[in-house]
């Protein structure tokens, strides 16, 4: 059995306060640079009865804008650095979230 898939909205959330500056980078172990690629969507399943789309969307958006605040690593991006130039990679890890209807 095949089930499809309607994205609805693709969108980058930022956190709801930004993140302090000591914060901003995060080193990352030598491991870690070694390793692809890895980009994890979220699905979420909702009834399309009670609420409309938008309604939904606008919190989810809220909440997990609120949520990237506690869980900073999540809200960046992975910025590549020249390993001559430095030792460490720094690691802004991009999050972002999908919702569809069924």
């Amino acid at each position: 059995m095949e089930m499809e898939v309607q994205i609805i909205s693709k969108k980058l959330i930022k956190p709801s306060v930004p993140t302090l500056f000591h914060l901003h980078n995060m080193s990352i172990s030598f491991m870690d640079q070694l390793l692809p690629p890895l980009y994890t969507p979220l699905i979420f399943y909702y009834p399309d009865h009670t609420v409309k789309s938008f309604q939904r969307q606008n919190q989810l958006e809220k909440s997990l804008s609120e949520i990237l605040t506690l869980f900073y690593p999540l809200a960046g991006r992975y910025i590549k650095e020249n390993l001559s130039e430095r030792r460490d990679s720094k690691e802004q890890c991009k999050c972002e979230w999908y919702m569809i209807r069924h």
